[in-house]
């Protein structure tokens, strides 16, 4: 919870790295002749860095009240991931896939397992008694996972891996005990450390936060309409929207790492293998990022779906701007989990909100549509009217698989649920909602084709009125209707 307001570009954390756990820390103690002896788990596979990370946890926490990270193990949770729900707790996602995922990702991790035990048994002054090892196995694996920072081969910070997760913009650096304490007097050019002295500095920096709006959104927000109705085709927006930052998927990386600020810089490039003594890992607001007094501090852990933060976390949100419903096809047609269970070969196509999948339907267009009828507007528009069809038919289908509907869902969301109960009314919200929304898209690209069947050109049938209203229905069209104004479908 923030006790001041935190504006942009503030440093508001700092670890030092003395009491931040990574591979390279374990390295440098007495269990490193484990790693030593077995090449094959902790040096040579891909995964060796967890592997580190696994023993090295478990052999701490069985030291207790002697490891130095105690107190850190006092003070987490108990970590949660959505292999431990149980089977009815899973079907109330209604999607077997990513109930067949959470099956497969627990047996993965008694493969890990048992992949250990040959270690286990040759250090068992290492380790707890054999009924207890896979219990805190699966503790250390737990909190790597869903706690761990990645740069390299992964930390655990305390107090930093306690923050939440929201679509927030904030940055992590690691910068030199004398730049911040030069910096926290002097002041920096970028940004604020001022807060290093251990006292909290309060600032009358702007407080900016990400609008999480698209480029459309944006413009109408901050301009006016002018411009918009001067236009005589929907793609011609993208000219006056140029210079805008999108906030959807292909927006620059939320949360980056780095070294010492190239016009702040007093020390040499982050080095995995630096002395960590005169080290610290700071956490700050980026140029559209704040918390006000009183809100909850949070970190983002990255633009996710719903899919995978449940799978990764044990959690999900609604709303959420990046998930998307995996819409999986075996030769053009919707398949069920048998064909994953069968081995058979899918394609996997991602819808979004108001985000027309052009890859989708060229895909669906290749398979079933013949070049050779695109020769003409009209005939084109002939066959993409069955191809669109074809595709909102499959959409609905995915739909009516369901067993409940959106609006009972909706209801139930607004409940108070059980946390898990929850989670998978969110997850299933969500996805429900991107499917109604496709459908709607569809049918307003339909209703553009149909118009163009009876005799309207390409610009007619959609732009038919010069306003804000009419430039949100067609913006998520644009590139499709670009494409066909210029017989570039094909």
């Amino acid at each position: 919870m923030a006790k001041n307001s935190i504006p942009s570009k503030k440093a508001f954390l700092f670890i030092p790295y003395t009491i931040i756990i990574t591979p390279q820390v374990a390295k440098s103690t007495p269990i490193n002749e484990v790693f030593l002896s077995f090449p094959d788990l902790f040096r040579d596979q891909r995964n060796s860095m967890d592997y580190i990370f696994w023993v090295f946890l478990m052999w701490e926490k069985t030291k207790g009240q002697d490891s130095f990270y105690n107190p850190y193990f006092n003070i987490i949770r108990k970590p949660e991931i959505l292999s431990d729900w149980t089977d009815d707790e899973l079907n109330e996602l209604q999607d077997p896939f990513l109930f067949l995922k959470a099956k497969k990702y627990y047996k993965d991790i008694l493969d890990i397992y048992d992949s250990l035990i040959p270690v286990f048994n040759k250090f068992p002054q290492y380790f707890p008694l054999e009924s207890e090892r896979f219990e805190l196995f699966y503790w250390a694996l737990k909190i790597v996972y869903t706690r761990a920072f990645a740069q390299g081969e992964g930390m655990l910070i305390p107090l930093a891996d306690h923050l939440n997760h929201e679509d927030v913009c904030v940055d992590y650096i690691t910068l030199s005990l004398e730049f911040l304490q030069t910096k926290s007097i002097t002041g920096a050019l970028l940004n604020d450390y001022k807060d290093f002295t251990g006292v909290s500095q309060t600032s009358n920096a702007l407080m900016k936060t990400r609008t999480h709006k698209n480029r459309l959104e944006k413009y109408l927000t901050w301009f006016d309409n002018e411009k918009i109705c001067d236009m005589s085709a929907i793609w011609e927006i993208d000219q006056i929207l140029t210079d805008l930052e999108s906030s959807s998927d292909e927006e620059d990386p939320i949360c980056k790492w780095t070294s010492e600020e190239s016009s702040e810089s007093v020390g040499d490039e982050f080095d995995l293998h630096f002395d960590p003594t005169d080290k610290y890992f700071v956490m700050r607001t980026k140029d559209k990022g704040s918390f006000k007094a009183g809100q909850q501090i949070f970190n983002c852990y990255g633009r996710l779906s719903n899919f995978d933060m449940l799978l990764d976390y044990g959690f999900c949100i609604f709303p959420n701007r990046y998930d998307s419903v995996h819409l999986r096809l075996y030769k053009g047609k919707l398949i069920n989990v048998s064909h994953i269970n069968n081995k058979k070969k899918f394609k996997t196509f991602n819808l979004k909100n108001e985000q027309l999948n052009l890859k989708l339907l060229s895909y669906i267009r290749k398979r079933y549509r013949n070049k050779d009828s695109y020769k003409t507007l009209l005939n084109t528009v002939n066959e993409e009217i069955k191809l669109i069809n074809y595709v909102k038919n499959m959409i609905e289908e995915a739909y009516q698989i369901y067993p409940t509907l959106l609006e009972y869902d909706k209801e139930l969301l607004n409940q108070k649920n059980h946390y898990r109960f929850g989670f998978a009314i969110s997850y299933r919200v969500s996805q429900k909602s991107i499917i109604v929304n496709q459908i709607n898209v569809l049918e307003r690209l339909l209703e553009v084709l149909n118009k163009i069947e009876n005799g309207a050109t390409v610009r007619e049938a959609h732009w038919t009125e010069k306003s804000v209203k009419k430039s949100k229905e067609m913006y998520p069209l644009r590139a499709y209707l670009y494409r066909l104004e210029y017989g570039e479908l094909w």
